[in-house]
């Protein structure tokens, strides 16, 4: 006993197995009891006479506000027999709109086998058994995939009165401004992990990259060094002479490696970034100014400043501003969660929308104070942001606007943003083992595991 099992059927809170010694004081074992003759009150049968299970501290599970991707804190509650007959546990259920949105652990675990099944049609498979005055825990953790509130119920199945907990939540998002000398200014819930402002770096940071979970960023300076915060990982850096300065870093959407480019037009991959394909060593009318992945992983963008724009792997090409009018270069691009279409930014806050991106407005035509440097896409793909070297943030669509660097001193220009969950995050959220993966590092531990519930 002790391991840990990733998949069960039917509706279940994710979970990790106690082995039988660890919690040997709280669960005693099946056989021991006998508990097979007990019945869950969940199944149809009336509650077992002098069964009781009390919840501490409270049933109402309210988490704090939690940017979209990331990782709440643990809620912990205590689940008491305090009644004066044995509590047989035989699982937990979610419930309700969100379940996606709550993952869970514990000690209210045992098996009488090395393989644990749970909430499946033959009963009693997973028990736990509290003696009167014993007690376990659960622990459940917020973990957003939307915007806005939030909600569950987790059923606890047992033989006593139905136990029911509910789980509220509000999801948000925030974004991240990088400067060229490595300073980082975080918005909305955004966690600050670090940056290099104040240390001093012999090459100018040119750009970012957050996971797709926001559980981290990676900074990139002009001659290929990498700078990695938070749960990033360094996978590797541009290294000996370039042809031309590196001018963005794309991350691959599982965030286990990332892309550079090149002003003309070179990649460079690190970590599980494929090589598909550059414009290096090939003609370019003006130099690339930016890079996007797809979020397969399976492809990526080039931008130029004249805004062409050059297609990799399974990136489609759905048309640029390449051999059109522009009053001003273009400076960014940003790819929609989907993967369907593409920004293109230019330095007068001019956007152009291609596929499916939809055109949310922008500063274009209108006075700004300083030209723009970069743009993001929410993680809904409902809104963008976009910011100015002087720091200055514009929201459009359904971005909020958190705050800004906009008139307040600077040491030196901003070059990049960055929202605190990529975009790619979307196309994530549904892949039990990414999640789950994610989600262990985050809090530390593997423990916390991907079950869908119904």
């Amino acid at each position: 006993m002790g391991s840990d099992h990733d998949r069960v059927s039917g509706s279940a809170l994710l979970v990790r197995v106690i082995s039988a010694g660890t919690v040997t004081l709280a669960l005693v074992s099946v056989g021991v009891l006998g508990v097979g003759a007990a019945t869950a009150s969940s199944a149809g049968a009336a509650p077992t006479a002098g069964a009781q299970l009390s919840v501490t501290p409270s049933t109402a599970l309210d988490f704090p506000a939690t940017p979209v991707g990331l990782v709440s804190t643990p809620i912990t509650v205590r689940l008491t027999n305090t009644g004066t007959s044995n509590v047989l546990i035989t699982g937990f259920k979610l419930g309700g709109a969100d379940t996606n949105d709550f993952l869970g652990n514990g000690t209210c675990y045992t098996t009488a086998t090395a393989t644990l099944t749970l909430n499946t049609p033959t009963a009693n498979v997973v028990q736990a058994v509290l003696l009167p005055g014993q007690s376990c825990t659960v622990a459940m953790i917020f973990n957003p995939g939307l915007l806005g509130p939030r909600a569950a119920t987790l059923t606890v199945v047992d033989n006593a009165a139905p136990t029911v907990l509910t789980l509220h939540g509000t999801g948000t998002e925030g974004y991240y401004l990088a400067a060229s000398d490595g300073g980082v200014f975080a918005y909305g819930n955004g966690p600050f992990e670090g940056s290099l402002g104040n240390v001093g770096i012999r090459s100018p940071v040119v750009s970012m990259a957050t996971t797709p979970f926001g559980t981290g960023y990676w900074l990139l300076s002009r001659e290929g060094g990498i700078y990695s915060y938070g749960t990033t990982a360094y996978y590797g850096a541009a290294a000996g002479a370039l042809n031309a300065p590196v001018v963005n870093l794309a991350a691959t959407p599982t965030g286990i490696g990332y892309w550079q480019v090149a002003s003309d037009g070179g990649v460079f991959t690190f970590g599980t970034a494929p090589f598909l394909g550059s414009m290096g060593g090939r003609p370019l009318n003006d130099p690339i100014v930016g890079m996007a992945a797809t979020p397969t992983r399976h492809g990526y963008y080039e931008v130029a400043s004249d805004g062409g724009l050059f297609a990799f792997g399974n990136a489609q090409f759905h048309g640029s501003m390449g051999g059109q009018h522009l009053n001003k270069p273009i400076v960014a691009m940003a790819v929609t969660p989907t993967g369907g279409g593409y920004y293109e930014l230019a330095s007068d806050g001019g956007i152009f929308a291609f596929g499916n991106a939809q055109f949310q407005g922008s500063m274009g035509g209108r006075p700004i104070n300083q030209p723009m440097v970069g743009m993001a896409v929410t993680p809904t793909g409902g809104g963008y942001w976009t910011v100015a070297s002087d720091g200055g943030v514009f929201a459009f669509g359904s971005a909020p606007f958190y705050g800004s660097m906009g008139n307040k001193p600077l040491n030196d220009p901003m070059v990049d943003m960055a929202s605190t969950t990529a975009a790619s995050y979307q196309q994530l959220f549904h892949q039990p083992a990414v999640r789950a993966r994610v989600v262990g590092q985050h809090l530390g531990h593997p423990g916390w595991k991907t079950i869908k519930a119904h």
